[in-house]
Order: C-alpha cells, then sequence, then structure tokens
C-alpha cells in the first residue's frame, strides 16, 4: 500500500472526525456511576500527533523535500 495523496488526505480526514468526536465526548459532564473506559483527551493529544505526522507527509508530497535527505 503506498501513501500517494488521495490516500493521506483520506487518512487526515479521518484523524480530523476522530478528533471532533473525542473532543465532543471530552466536553460531556461526567456521570458518577459510569466508568469511562477511554480517556478521550488522551485520544485528543494521539490524533494531533498522528496529525502532524501526516501533515509533514503531505508537505513531502505537495514537492517538498525533507533537509537531509539523499535522492536515490
Amino acid at each position: 500500500m503506498t501513501l500517494d495523496l488521495p490516500t493521506t488526505l483520506a487518512i487526515l480526514a479521518v484523524i480530523g472526525a476522530v478528533f471532533v468526536y473525542a473532543n465532543w465526548r471530552a466536553r460531556q459532564p461526567p456521570q458518577p456511576l459510569k466508568v469511562r473506559m477511554l480517556n478521550y483527551n488522551v485520544v485528543q493529544i494521539l490524533t494531533i500527533v498522528v496529525a502532524l505526522v501526516f501533515l509533514a507527509h503531505l508537505v513531502t508530497l505537495l514537492g517538498g523535500q525533507i533537509r537531509g535527505a539523499q535522492l536515490p
């Protein structure tokens, strides 16, 4: 599987949707008798990290070069 431009944009869209969902769930008031099995603030941080990696990949796809990278 290659990460070409449409695939990268689709993954970024999914990451954005996961971030929006986690943000919505994190802002809901806690329910005292229910245990949260997932910390949605951590999910937000992870989606931001993954989005930054894919944005860097997107820059290289659109013609940028990584500093110090050697071309074959």
